[in-house]
């Protein structure tokens, strides 16, 4: 199983209690707790599907472990079942393992996400007045100026 950057590939994507599409794999991840670095998940369970073959796999934990050598990422699982067949069909195999890794190829080097504006400072936010920027300097001065109107009105 690989994945572009943008999706599996960076600690701290996941919100754990979360399902997330891969599109490029065609692939369904959940993992009901992540651990506030992005580094370990409990209760994974990853579908993807390729022709008309169908794979489930299901682990009671697991790990992301960087190479820094070969620029890719492991997901380590443990404790879990694979199960593989074809879609429609009534047969499938089932594997139990106590590891399992699952290879994350990163497309480039990674960069740090910003997925909201709380990361960057009042400064960058003035420097690029982009309608979001301009929302989230707003959001920020909201606050203090409220505190002030119910204080002093």
């Amino acid at each position: 199983m690989r994945a572009d950057s943008n999706q599996l590939t960076r600690y701290g994507l996941f919100q754990g209690g979360h399902f997330h599409q891969i599109p490029s794999l065609h692939a369904t991840f959940y993992a009901a707790y992540t651990s506030p670095h992005g580094r370990h998940i409990r209760g994974v369970f990853i579908e993807s599907q390729k022709n008309k073959h169908i794979n489930v796999i299901t682990a009671q934990s697991g790990v992301f472990i960087k190479s820094f050598e070969t620029n890719s990422r492991t997901l380590v699982l443990e404790n879990g079942y694979r199960y593989q067949g074809e879609i429609n069909s009534t047969h499938f195999d089932r594997i139990r393992f106590a590891q399992y890794g699952v290879n994350l190829k990163i497309a480039h080097p990674e960069r740090p996400i910003i997925q909201s504006r709380d990361g960057e400072s009042m400064a960058a936010l003035f420097a690029k007045p982009t309608l979001r920027n301009q929302a989230e300097l707003q959001w920020r001065i909201s606050a203090p100026l409220s505190l002030f109107v119910l204080i002093f009105v």
